[in-house]
């Protein structure tokens, strides 16, 4: 049974200069004659990338978009052509797509025929992600240029992007051998992603492919084409495609111009994420926490793990998990490069505590859906793995710890980013622009923009007091590092976790507490961690010597985590929620019902709250989407992806459910 996650890799044939050629329909991937030089003529100069990009203001944004990612030698030589003409402020966004991924090796080997592009080639090599399905987003430049590399059938990514792209690059294999890249349907695509003068080019001179590019209003040309290729295809359409509505237009949204200013309230690893995403992107962030540091709350704990949950079952939640972790840690790597004391990417092992997850275990092993993800281990390999002699199990090799404390001031310390301490927001007021009052209904600051990132308290402010979220008490057990404990490599993680000693302690928990406000630590919870502890893991247990009580409980923590009904994260837009109830008010009575209005939203509000335990993992990537939105960039989730993660989510379920 084919994986729901990951994709065949491109088999190849190299010929005697060492140029790929893909098996399967027979073509090359560029010129023998010369690659670099194709793509300058066929793809930079015939969009006018030089001239574009010298003429963007020094704070402007361009989008390029590609029907074949290949060997990336596209990608590359636009990169180099942005640094070399476009402000050094501006931001350029690469996007593509490839349905047979090269191997990291292939790709390696067939880009080393460019030295020319060195510069460039590690960077790619280093964030070139796995053969998973979906839009992957990796960042070049110290955050000046983004890809987004979307692994999937082309019309279905094309269809699941959010996106404005101002040049297109038409570069698939030959339309006599792969049609399926140059049909009708993806010129609707094309067109309807497509930026006002949005311009494209291919190698190919093709009959069918002007006829289909002139159906969606480009107005194409024929030119010289490159080496013995006596004409090519160039186009500007003429016209912005109408929109049309999806199926589901309660999530459809309106593209957004980048603000100069923001406001985040929240100093977690939420807020702190956000405020750092939309400061990378130029956008001047005034961050408010109404304690007297970031990272009072639950985000406080001294070691936080970043890790997946994986599943071979497909859903939002599995694709979201995995999106997740992929991107996080070149988040963590980026954020903390000052400080790698404080991160430790020493693996995360998953031991198979009990038959369900056994079970789980085996049908993970068994296919290849996550190799390169997790590596499965051996009973008689755990002890050079984590230290110590465990059970068989799942190792997340480039999982981890971090300091959460020390991500989130990282986070918040960015140039573009003021921090207001000891301040409490009461009340939000839109009038010409946001305004944010405290309990006294004195203005604390302003803005066209505000993200709500502080955890439950969203629910105190009215515009989100509609969310469906919990509170979740958890307290931590540190436990004294000894000699013996410090043989503890990884990460050890089942419905608990300990770590790896730091700062001469390891950290233990965490409890779950439902309906539970107590914020003093208590022992019988220490006791509880242990517990689950020697339950799940009980050669751990007594091999870090746990049994004796009399060097634990000196010291522990407790924080409150907020996490939403359907335990996925909350990221995006803040619908009017009188609106929602009042458009889509059949839905009560038939779900399958069409509509023909997009959802209200309220004018530069967001979201960003509902991590729950794996904050560590989750907020950098639901941050970038958030700022993203702001900024009206290409969007780094799938639609599908997206609207999952959608606060509108819970009135939509509400309404539906309401039908049965």
């Amino acid at each position: 049974m084919p994986s729901p996650f990951r994709l065949e890799t491109a088999k190849l044939d190299w010929d005697e200069n060492n140029q790929p050629i893909s098996r399967e329909f027979g073509d090359v991937y560029f010129s023998n004659a010369s690659g670099l030089e194709e793509t300058q003529h066929v793809f930079i100069n015939n969009n006018q990338l030089p001239e574009r990009f010298s003429a963007l203001p020094q704070d402007g944004t361009f989008t390029i978009a590609e029907t074949g990612f290949g060997t990336g030698l596209n990608f590359l030589c636009s990169l180099r052509e942005w640094e070399k003409t476009a402000p050094h402020t501006a931001q350029l966004t690469f996007i593509s797509v490839e349905k047979s991924p090269l191997t990291q090796s292939d790709l390696q080997k067939a880009l080393s025929l460019w030295p020319e592009l060195s510069d460039y080639i590690p960077t790619l090599l280093e964030q070139y992600p796995l053969p998973l399905k979906g839009i992957h987003k990796l960042q070049f430049m110290n955050g000046r240029v983004s890809l987004l590399l979307m692994q999937g059938d082309l019309l279905d990514m094309y269809q699941e992007l959010i996106a404005t792209v101002d040049a297109w690059f038409l570069d698939g294999f030959a339309p006599a051998k792969n049609p399926e890249m140059w049909n009708d349907s993806l010129f609707t695509e094309i067109a309807h992603l497509s930026n006002k003068n949005a311009t494209f080019s291919t190698f190919t001179a093709a009959s069918a492919v002007r006829r289909s590019a002139q159906a969606v209003n480009f107005q194409v040309s024929k030119v010289a084409g490159f080496g013995r290729k006596r004409e090519m295809l160039t186009g500007v359409l003429n016209d912005v495609a109408p929109q049309t509505l999806s199926n589901k237009p309660w999530f459809d949204l309106t593209p957004q111009k980048k603000p100069e200013t923001a406001i985040v309230i929240g100093g977690g690893l939420a807020g702190t994420a956000t405020a750092y995403k939309l400061a990378c992107k130029g956008v001047k962030v005034k961050l408010i926490e109404k304690e007297k540091a970031v990272a009072c709350g639950a985000s406080g704990n001294p070691q936080g793990i970043v890790y997946a949950k994986l599943s071979p079952h497909d859903s939002p939640a599995a694709r979201i998990s995995l999106r997740c972790y992929q991107y996080a840690i070149p988040h963590l790597q980026q954020a903390l490069k000052d400080q790698p004391d404080i991160l430790s990417l020493c693996g995360v092992y998953q031991p198979a505590y009990d038959e369900k997850e056994s079970k789980l275990q085996r049908i993970i092993k068994n296919d290849n859906t996550f190799s390169g993800l997790a590596t499965a281990i051996d009973q008689s390999e755990t002890e050079a793995v984590t230290g110590y002699p465990l059970a068989e199990g799942l190792l997340f090799s480039k999982g981890g710890w971090v300091n959460p404390p020390s991500l989130c001031e990282a986070q918040s310390s960015h140039e573009n980013i003021e921090v207001l301490f000891n301040t409490s927001v009461a009340s939000l007021e839109y009038k010409n622009g946001w305004h944010l009052y405290d309990e006294n209904k004195i203005l604390i600051a302003s803005s066209d923009v505000v993200v709500i990132a502080n955890a439950y308290a969203a629910k105190q402010l009215e515009q989100s007091s509609f969310l469906l979220i919990k509170k979740i008490r958890g307290q931590i057990s540190r436990i004294p590092a000894t000699a013996d404990r410090k043989r503890l490599k990884t990460v050890i993680c089942t419905n608990n976790y300990v770590t790896p000693a730091w700062q001469d302690q390891h950290c233990l928990g965490a409890t779950f507490n439902l309906n539970d406000d107590e914020p003093a630590i208590r022992e019988q919870d220490h006791l509880k961690n242990l517990n689950n502890l020697h339950e799940r893991v009980p050669e751990l247990f007594n091999q870090l010597n746990l049994v004796e009580k009399n060097d634990l409980f000196q010291q522990g923590r407790v924080g409150f985590r907020c996490t939403s009904t359907d335990y996925l994260p909350i990221a995006g837009p803040v619908p009017v929620v009188e609106d929602f109830l009042l458009d889509y008010a059949k839905l009560s009575k038939d779900s399958s019902l069409p509509f023909d209005k997009a959802g209200s939203y309220i004018p530069g509000l967001y979201l960003n709250i509902a991590h729950g335990s794996r904050g560590i993992t989750t907020t950098p990537l639901c941050a970038e989407l958030v700022a993203s939105q702001i900024c009206g960039e290409a969007l780094p989730l799938e639609k599908s992806l997206i609207n999952a993660l959608n606060p509108a989510r819970f009135i939509i379920k509400e309404l539906i459910r309401k039908e049965n």
